[in-house]
């Protein structure tokens, strides 16, 4: 139940993120990284349609979490790259390229090697504040100072520094949703309202949203999207297992297959989303409509 809930949320999740990047690109460029991005992107139909279909797919991700730990359910995650990958095709009728299809192979080939050696399982819901209070107050910091070092920065490495750092706020987020879904299922709705976790999940999921949006609009997917699940993936292991003491199966030979296991999974994310079928078919111009407007009047 757990590998088809997390299945079904990468499914809507990328389709929803399909969608966002490709109306972000539209954005007008002097709003990056400021809230007046949002701002402007609520206004625009598509997109909000797209931020409902991932808030769906976070609805799946969460029931997910709520029978699974944060390590198993974020791995399985990961194909969410092929699925995004899948519907800009038939979106734009276009032919998968081979070596898109090989990155895919590479990601599952990660994905199933990286499961079957280190069998992750238990862990806890429920740690002490201060526990978290350096656990996810860490990556939030470094998310923070990423996007200070990116706002000096323009096109792809503004894009990478800016994925990178949403991707880490998306893996603490997925940890603080677990702990959340927990308090809620434990001790009730107000439980939840009365304490921080609820409150966490809404700061940290703006933030990433802020920062995974100016990253769409700072250059084209594949020059962000390496960041951003790369990123979650790494982030959210490592507090799987040291702040919600999630457990690997770390038998000598089996460290080795899991380290394989991780590292075919990021090959072929870097595969998949450095392709050039992501760059010119995913992304869209970077002109905005009110812009082109001006330029045939």
């Amino acid at each position: 139940m757990v590998y088809a809930l997390a299945v079904v949320a990468a499914l809507i999740v990328a389709f929803g993120e399909v969608v966002q990047q490709r109306m972000a690109a539209q954005a007008p460029p002097q709003d990056n990284l400021s809230p007046k991005l949002l701002l402007w992107l609520v206004q625009q139909p598509r997109w909000l349609a797209g931020v409902v279909c991932s808030l769906l797919g976070n609805v799946a991700f969460a029931a997910a979490l709520g029978r699974g730990s944060v390590v198993l359910v974020e791995a399985v995650f990961v194909v969410r790259l092929l699925f995004g990958l899948s519907i800009s095709a038939f979106w734009g009728w276009h032919r998968i390229p081979a070596k898109d299809i090989i990155g895919g192979l590479v990601i599952a080939f990660g994905l199933v090697a990286f499961l079957l050696a280190a069998r992750p399982r238990g862990g806890v819901t429920a740690v002490a504040d201060v526990r978290w209070a350096y656990g996810a107050g860490c990556p939030v910091a470094l998310a923070a100072l990423l996007a200070v070092v990116a706002s000096r920065r323009s096109g792809s490495s503004r894009a990478l520094l800016l994925g990178i750092g949403a991707g880490i706020l998306f893996g603490v987020q997925a940890a603080l949703v677990q702990s959340a879904v927990h308090v809620m299922g434990h001790h009730g709705l107000a439980a939840l309202l009365a304490g921080w976790h609820g409150y966490a999940v809404v700061v940290v999921a703006l933030f990433g949203m802020l920062l995974v949006q100016s990253a769409f609009e700072s250059a084209e997917l594949s020059a962000s999207y390496p960041g951003v699940v790369t990123a979650q993936l790494l982030c959210a292991l490592a507090i799987g297992v040291f702040v919600l003491r999630g457990r690997l199966d770390l038998a000598t030979g089996h460290v080795v297959v899991i380290l394989l296991g991780l590292g075919a999974m990021i090959a072929g994310i870097v595969i998949v989303t450095r392709s050039t079928f992501h760059q010119g078919h995913l992304a869209q111009p970077s002109a905005s409509p009110r812009l082109e407007h001006q330029e045939r009047e």
